[in-house]
């Protein structure tokens, strides 16, 4: 079944914590850029049918690519940390390669996702890159967005809120998934689910 617009799917949708994909953005499919961040693997079934539904043909994902393992905090889940990165970089790039860029966060390893993203562009914690033809600013944290900002700029983290600037753009991966049509440069926000922040949270439902 594909979620539409009508008010009975969104509130199935929403009572089934999935994500609605209004039509305005099916349409747009194939010529949107994506951004997410801070991503539990639980969230990845999910990331998967929205790539497949949009076809974003370039993808930015800044950092805390496994975030239920806080490898800032142990190192313990090491190993897993591993498979689950190529899990993701394997969604995230999809069958065709598309162009990919991968800023690490505070609990990632950055040689483990270098090692994992063959093809993807990997910066350690911040960077300035060209994606889709955008010459973009990205850090893991607002903080670690570079100086001297770009037209676009991406960061996740935490829950500082994007300035507001009349030329300069900025999106907070963590708070929403975004999208910006490459073509005519309309900004669109997706909302995670809500089982996304318990899982960053590392907080877990116990049954009866």
């Amino acid at each position: 079944m594909q979620w539409g617009n009508s008010f009975i799917e969104k509130s199935v949708a929403k009572m089934l914590d999935r994500v609605v994909i209004p039509e305005e953005l099916r349409r747009r499919r194939g010529r949107m850029m994506l951004h997410v961040s801070d991503t539990p693997s639980a969230f990845y079934r999910c990331l998967e049918r929205i790539i497949d539904i949009l076809q974003p043909p370039c993808i930015l994902h800044t950092g805390d690519f496994v975030d239920e393992i806080k490898l800032g905090q142990t190192k313990r889940g090491l190993g897993l940390y591993r498979q689950r990165v190529r899990v993701l970089v394997d969604i995230l790039r999809g069958e065709n390669g598309r162009d990919v860029v991968l800023v690490t966060g505070n609990h990632d390893l950055y040689q483990v996702v270098l090692e994992a993203a063959a093809g993807c562009t990997v910066l350690d914690t911040r960077g300035t890159v060209t994606i889709c033809g955008k010459h973009v600013n990205v850090g893991h944290s607002f903080s670690d967005l570079p100086e001297g900002p770009c037209p676009l700029n991406f960061y996740g983290h935490d829950t500082t809120p994007p300035p507001e600037d009349g030329v300069v753009m900025f999106f907070n991966g963590l708070l929403s998934m975004n999208l910006i049509d490459i073509h005519d440069h309309e900004v669109f926000s997706l909302k995670y689910p809500a089982y996304v922040q318990r899982e960053r949270q590392c907080i877990r439902s116990i049954g009866l």
